[in-house]
């Protein structure tokens, strides 16, 4: 069975777009989500700090994100995976951490929404 080399980087300190203030002993809130994907495709995206300000998010940051997410799954090409990601001072949508979506908690994922969204992308391959 051929194996895939990933590159990681690990601890490196980068600056992410501040979303409130931090609560209590955790760290700084930042504009960042957590991606849940089905076969290397997104099936439900949810604010991970669910405590910070609502964040709607443009069409083209929605795009840049779905987008960031799949091309990462496609390298790791697990079933059921999750994606943490923020965006940068700079703009720019960055991996933070990624985890079997099993071992996940939800953050701001509609779990109903994401459950619905995997039943009708395995049934509609079956």
């Amino acid at each position: 069975m051929a194996t895939k080399q990933i590159e990681k980087v690990l601890n490196k300190f980068v600056k992410i777009e501040i979303n409130g203030e931090s609560v209590g002993d955790k760290l700084q809130l930042s504009k960042e989500f957590r991606v849940f994907l089905w076969k290397n495709k997104v099936v439900e995206i949810g604010q991970y700090w669910t405590e910070a300000n609502k964040i709607k998010l443009s069409k083209n940051e929605e795009e840049e994100l779905v987008n960031l997410a799949e091309e990462v799954a496609l390298k790791i090409d697990v079933p059921f995976l999750v994606i943490d990601i923020a965006k940068l001072e700079n703009g720019v949508w960055k991996v933070i951490e990624l985890n079997d979506a099993q071992e996940n908690g939800y953050a701001g994922v509609s779990k109903f929404n994401l459950w619905k969204n995997i039943l009708e992308r395995t049934t509609k391959n079956n």
